[in-house]
This record gives structure tokens, C-alpha cells and sequence, in this order.
């Protein structure tokens, strides 16, 4: 499924356009990796207890995002999961799953891609290092409403295709 946004930022509207579950399209390179991260098991925190929690981090304590970066090197995108998730939010990805991509086209630079998989993580206790300061546990129920872009609909496409995910 095809789902577009437009996202005022910075004075300019960039155009983001996911696709679920296809192959990112050759040729455009891949500047972020993220994922919609669910507990394994039972895991009591402060904000959630409970199995199949939506893992959140922010940097401030207001603005909540999905745990990602940047791939460094030659790494596979798997692995700039598994580091980002450890780094940002505490957590061991035990296994995750390709569910899409955006494309992000920004009248600044060339067109690139985000990749996004569905990922059932391990949380360790959380010990804020790098730029993330905050992490929270949530409900499936409340991401939209946690996640400072969950009003977009690409936000509820990307919630709806990674808790149908397949996860080993």
C-alpha cells in the first residue's frame, strides 16, 4: 500500500511517500533505518507494564520517536537496527522483519529512502547515553498519541503493517 504525506519543515514541504512490505527501489541510498520495536515478554517500567510494548525514545522528554539512525559504514541495514535499538533505547533486537520504506524527497538534496521493520526486542534497564535521554513503554493503543508524528498517516499504515508482522 501506497500512503503519502506532506511535511512542512524547515519553511519547505517535503514529500514522504511509504510502501508496504516491497523492496526499496535500487539506486537510492538509505539514510535512516527504524523500528517499530514490541517487548518480548512481560516487562514492568515505569510507563507500561505488560507484553507487546511499543518501545518509544526521545531526546527531550516531549518529542517521541521510533528508536533508528543512520547506517555507518558497510553495514546491512539489520545491523544498523540491532546498534541504534541498543544505543537509543536499551534494548536487544531478538528478531525483526523488512515491513517497508520511505521515500523522501526534499527540494534541498536528492531523493532517499528510510527503511522501517518491525522488531521484538529484549529491554535492559535503561541508562540514557548519546542523544537519547528518555525512553517509554507503551501500549499499542497509545503510539499514535504518544509519537510527535502520529498524527500522519503514514504513522497508523506503518502501527497497523508492523503489528501484523511476522516476527520469528
Amino acid at each position: 500500500m501506497t500512503v503519502t504525506d506532506h511535511v512542512l519543515w524547515q519553511g519547505l514541504e517535503i514529500l514522504h511517500t511509504w510502501e508496504t512490505g516491497t523492496a526499496p527501489p535500487a539506486g537510492l541510498p538509505v539514510r535512516q533505518v527504524s523500528g517499530v520495536c514490541f517487548t518480548e515478554t512481560s516487562f514492568t517500567g515505569a510507563n507500561f507494564t505488560g507484553a507487546g510494548a511499543v518501545v518509544l525514545v526521545s531526546t527531550d522528554g516531549h518529542a517521541w520517536t521510533l528508536p533508528g539512525g543512520h547506517p555507518e559504514g558497510a553495514e546491512m541495514p539489520e545491523q544498523t537496527l540491532a546498534r541504534e535499538v541498543l544505543e537509543e533505547a536499551c534494548a536487544e533486537v531478538l528478531a525483526c522483519t523488512l515491513i517497508g520504506w520511505q521515500r523522501v524527497d526534499d527540494p534541498r538534496e536528492p531523493p532517499y529512502l528510510q527503511l522501517r521493520y518491525a522488531a521484538r526486542v529484549r529491554p535492559d534497564d535503561f541508562l540514557p547515553r548519546h542523544e537519547t535521554l528518555h525512553r517509554r513503554l507503551v501500549s499499542r493503543q497509545e503510539v499514535l498519541s504518544i509519537l510527535s508524528w502520529g498524527q500522519s498517516p503514514i504513522a497508523a499504515e506503518l502501527l497497523r503493517v508492523a503489528s501484523e508482522a511476522d516476527l520469528p
